[in-house]
């Protein structure tokens, strides 16, 4: 496992992790011809991960990545 800290043309790897809100746009635009959303997964108040896994990999109630932008944080749910 590789850990950039920053977004990488990264194609090959199995699965991403990246950071909710920051990287969302960025991440739509880069990997959603190759990934699928999964879900996102708080990791502390106001730091939710998304993980993406590549497509062919992919359990059939994946979403497409645009699906990411329905999520609301728990701290911000009514």
């Amino acid at each position: 496992a590789n850990f950039h800290g920053a977004l990488v043309d990264a194609n090959a790897s199995e699965l991403i992790i990246a950071k909710k809100d920051a990287q969302e746009s960025e991440v739509m635009r880069r990997y959603s011809a190759h990934y699928k959303f999964v879900d996102v997964y708080p990791l502390r108040p106001g730091v939710d991960l998304m993980l993406l896994v590549k497509k062919d990999l992919a359990d059939p109630d994946a979403k497409e990545l645009y699906k990411m932008l329905e999520y609301v944080s728990p701290e911000l749910r009514p």
